[in-house]
């Protein structure tokens, strides 16, 4: 009888070669991320100064691995008059940075990314986010929460079902007084679904939605995802499809 077994020559060869693949890929995204960060002046305050905009403010508030950045980048691929220079606030950032949370209170036209309360804030800022969030839009991204947790292990975040209730439960009580429009994850891969969340915001803020025609989706190849972040971080808005996200992975696959 023969033997089917793979000889270890053979098997070594192809993880010997399967390596220095691997390795590279992993060298050119790091070299790409220190010379490329995704916080740069254009995409994000800070590093860049805080400036009012025209319009209402927009906050995009979730739990970390919710679709935050497709939820963002749904809304300035989708929206033109929210592509501006930075394209949104970093909330969570503008504390470590330890910056003036009096400069808020103001503040108009912009879009604001935070994760609080699953990240902490000190007091003088989550004051000042409470504030804002009340003359504000505010949008929430709700994923499964067996995909949260998972994915939320793989960034060295690993919490038990009751552990991640908890924090979902005390991050729905925060935001719950500004009356949050929630969007499920799926329908960020979706363009019926992201024309939908296109209406609710042209409503919501008055701005004037874009010409009929098929929404813009994510790029689904991976040198398309590159392609996109490297213009995004170098252009900002100028960009002609916006991606901000940090990660290098492919979003997951998209709806017909």
């Amino acid at each position: 009888m023969q033997n089917s077994t793979v000889p270890a020559s053979r098997v070594s060869r192809s993880e010997s070669e399967r390596k220095p693949r691997d390795s590279f890929r992993e060298n050119l995204r790091s070299l790409g991320s220190r010379m490329l960060p995704h916080d740069t002046k254009r995409t994000t305050c800070p590093p860049a100064p805080l400036v009012s905009g025209v319009g209402p403010v927009i906050i995009v508030a979730s739990i970390m691995r919710c679709g935050t950045h497709l939820l963002l980048d749904s809304l300035f691929n989708n929206v033109p008059a929210l592509r501006r220079s930075p394209l949104f606030i970093d909330f969570d950032a503008y504390e470590r940075a330890a910056l003036s949370p009096a400069a808020f209170e103001s503040l108009t036209g912009v879009v604001i990314k935070t994760h609080f309360p699953h990240m902490p804030l000190a007091a003088p800022y989550a004051g000042s986010l409470a504030q804002l969030a009340a003359r504000a839009m505010v949008l929430t991204p709700c994923r499964n929460s067996i995909e949260v947790r998972r994915s939320l292990a793989k960034w060295g975040q690993v919490h038990s079902a009751a552990e991640f209730e908890e924090i979902k439960s005390r991050f729905d009580s925060f935001w719950a007084p500004f009356a949050p429009q929630t969007i499920d994850f799926p329908t960020l891969l979706d363009s019926a679904g992201i024309e939908k969340l296109i209406e609710a915001v042209a409503k919501g803020t008055g701005f004037k939605p874009p010409q009929p025609g098929k929404p813009v989706m994510p790029a689904n190849t991976r040198w398309g995802v590159y392609c996109d972040k490297i213009l995004t971080r170098m252009l900002g808005a100028r960009a002609p499809r916006i991606n901000t996200t940090i990660g290098y992975r492919l979003p997951p696959k998209q709806s017909a």
